[in-house]
């Protein structure tokens, strides 16, 4: 198969019959994602305990408050792309297991006190990212005063947070 072929395949726009029974590969690939960024997750509080509890208890909290809609978007991805409910619970049962795994990794692993800075640094650069690029504009596009309400509420959690890790 040339590369361009398995491109249009498996990655581009795919239509779907009616007697289809196998989905869309977008499906696993974007559930499967999910479980690695789940993963990586993990692996972001466990290396953020090796600085010391209180900067694993903050980022901990940060992944908890985001990672419930991940099981939502792999279900959703699964389901949209036609695949079985059976095999969205498989690929959500990997995401709700993957950080564990990760926390589990870092633990194991001794991480050098230079390296850590550098992959808490990248944590934090998605973070900022994730908030800079969905989360900010989001907010242009509703007019109610308590979406700034609680963009001001947000900060102050965060603030109030931090302050512990001092």
């Amino acid at each position: 198969m040339r590369y361009r072929d398995f491109i249009e395949k498996y990655f581009l726009t795919h239509h779907h019959h009616e007697d289809e029974e196998h989905g869309h590969i977008l499906g696993p690939i974007g559930a499967g994602s999910l479980a690695i960024h789940s993963f990586l997750d993990g692996a972001a509080i466990g290396s953020a305990f090796q600085v010391n509890s209180a900067v694993g208890f903050v980022v901990a909290l940060a992944v908890l408050s985001h990672d419930f809609t991940d099981g939502i978007n792999t279900v959703t991805l699964m389901l949209k792309n036609r695949h079985k409910v059976k095999n969205a619970l498989g690929f959500l049962f990997l995401d709700a297991i993957a950080p564990v795994l990760g926390l589990l990794l870092t633990s194991i692993l001794v991480i050098p006190a230079s390296v850590l800075a550098f992959i808490l640094a990248f944590f934090v650069g998605e973070f900022l990212y994730i908030g800079a690029a969905n989360l900010l504009p989001e907010i242009h596009k509703h007019e109610s005063k308590l979406v700034i309400l609680w963009l001001l509420v947000g900060a102050g959690v965060i603030y109030v947070l931090t302050s512990f890790v001092g």
